[in-house]
């Protein structure tokens, strides 16, 4: 290979055309030269010429870092390795293909030169960029082309751009250089510097995925929060505010297009429920028949099956439908239409519904004409079950009309009442949590703190099978602060129920009834939970 030289100076149009003229008949008479190519090499060049030439290559020339980041954008890892381009060669001081190629091009009657890389004519002036590549076992590339997927608009030529050029002459060099598609490639740089619009373009299309990705993860997280969808726009400003620059790039956040998300969500998580349950070799429906704050009658149903991927049984929620949207009543024929649609719609064969559970209501487990009934007219495998879970909650509530249990009744009685006096109240509810405060010696700074270590009393409610459970625990942590709020309010004529319950509470049998109860729930509740 020929000594590389760092003397330049602008040649005379004669001797560039006899330039060209070698260039073209001779494959091996080409020369290393520096990054920035002149008209022609001369030995007789003045210092002022060559400083000159020096400033005038140097405002036009690309960083090395710049080159790279187009290499690691258009090429693979693989075409990576064995690739050699002006910049990584000169970095390496590599001055020749490696062994392996050598080996595969000396079959080849044309092969492909290393100094090539070096040339004039393979750096564009306009770009400051050297544009041939040259991968191992693949051929020749063009880095602008490559970057910009231009084509030739004639014959849609491709070469030099996705497919590489294997035709190792100057002269497929030149004529590249040379070409419409290589021009426009050349414009499209330009622009590109240039336009501030354009960068701004391109920087979005650059991070389109990760914008939906994070968009679509914060919905995700609201939802599985249980966090309003009205709140997405507040939470998306939030995370740009933080630093999450992307995200000025999501122009969707009107509530039509979040809700759209969400639904979209929705059908993913769906679809995985569903393509689970496919594997499975039977499922079983949980269905239940509910009106929601709204006043609309709905149908909600679970599917459970063997998840093979967890090796466990779940359940998993399918679907929820407005019965009365199709159908004139919410009976036993609207409920079996919509299953069946729904299954139809998930393509899952109720050959492999083998379960169904509901509640008591007639219109699930009627013998003839219940929902039960009905689908096991069409896959008469099926078992119908009334929920264990149900069975326990309505024998819990009739064991306390026994006789034997009748208090068991009015300590549920007498802890609702209780809940209703603090939480009707402010005044008797801030005695009660300045009692709680004193008993645990505490002084707090704000209203915060104060609320984080008071605590009030739970609601006890009938349709909410753990809800005495959880009732009787918080009654039983607080009990003491309990007994001293009353006997505190009790002093105040204008407080009677106070007094009431302080009568009733402060008893051997009611005390004694909390600590049984507290030790007795949890376990049913265990119970109804492992069902």
């Amino acid at each position: 290979m020929s000594k590389i030289t760092n003397f330049f100076t602008p040649g005379t149009s004669s001797d560039a055309r006899k330039r060209s003229k070698v260039s073209s008949n001779s494959d091996n008479d080409n020369k290393d030269e520096d990054d920035e190519p002149p008209a022609k090499r001369s030995l007789k060049s003045t210092s002022e010429a060559t400083e000159e030439r020096c400033a005038s290559s140097k405002k036009s020339s690309v960083s090395s870092e710049d080159v790279y980041r187009i290499i690691n954008d258009v090429f693979t890892e693989d075409q990576k390795k064995v690739l050699y381009h002006y910049h990584r060669c000169r970095e390496r001081n590599c001055s020749s293909l490696g062994a392996d190629e050598k080996q595969r091009l000396s079959s080849k009657k044309d092969k492909f030169q290393h100094e090539w890389l070096f040339e004039a004519n393979v750096y564009c002036q306009k770009t400051g960029l050297r544009w041939l590549v040259f991968v191992e076992g693949e051929g020749m590339y063009c880095l602008i082309c490559k970057k910009y997927k231009r084509r030739n608009q004639q014959n849609k030529s491709d070469v030099f751009n996705e497919k590489p050029c294997v035709r190792y002459k100057t002269t497929a060099i030149n004529e590249h250089g040379q070409s419409q598609k290589h021009s426009a490639a050349i414009s499209c740089e330009m622009l590109n510097r240039v336009s501030v619009f354009q960068k701004e373009l391109d920087e979005r299309q650059k991070v389109n995925d990760s914008v939906l990705f994070k968009v679509f993860y914060s919905i995700y997280w609201l939802a599985k929060e249980g966090i309003a969808n009205k709140k997405a726009a507040g939470l998306l400003t939030l995370l740009e505010k933080l630093g999450v620059n992307d995200l000025k790039y999501f122009d969707h956040g009107s509530p039509a297009s979040v809700r759209e998300m969400f639904s979209t969500l929705g059908c993913a998580v769906k679809e995985n429920v569903v393509t689970r349950a496919k594997t499975a070799g039977c499922f079983g429906l949980l269905v239940d028949d509910v009106s929601d704050i709204s006043v609309m009658e709905q149908i909600i149903t679970f599917i459970q099956f063997y998840d093979k991927d967890s090796s466990e049984v779940t359940v998993e929620f399918l679907s929820v439908d407005n019965l009365l949207e199709k159908h004139d009543s919410a009976n036993a024929v609207a409920m079996f239409h919509t299953i069946q649609s729904n299954l139809q719609a998930c393509t899952l064969s109720t050959d492999k519904l083998i379960g169904l559970a509901t509640d008591g209501a007639s219109v699930m487990v009627g013998r003839k004409n219940g929902l039960g009934a009905k689908l096991k007219d069409v896959n008469p495998r099926l078992i119908s079950v009334h929920c264990v879970c149900h069975k326990l909650a309505l024998a819990c509530t009739d064991a306390k009309d026994d006789g034997n249990l009748k208090f068991i009744k009015e300590v549920e009685t007498v802890v609702t009442q209780l809940w209703k006096v603090f939480e009707n109240s402010p005044k008797r509810l801030a005695c009660y949590l300045k009692v709680q405060q004193q008993l645990k010696n505490l002084k707090l700074s704000n209203e915060k703190s104060r609320k984080m270590v008071a605590k009030k009393l739970k609601k006890a409610c009938d349709t909410r099978w753990l809800s005495f459970s959880s009732t009787i625990q918080s009654l039983y942590a607080d009990l003491v602060a309990v007994l001293q709020t009353l006997k505190q309010l009790k002093q105040d004529p204008g407080q009677p129920a106070a007094y009431g319950l302080l009568k009733k509470i402060n008893k051997v049998k009611f005390i004694g009834a909390v600590y049984i109860l507290k030790w007795v729930l949890p376990v049913l509740a265990t119970l109804s939970k492992s069902f």
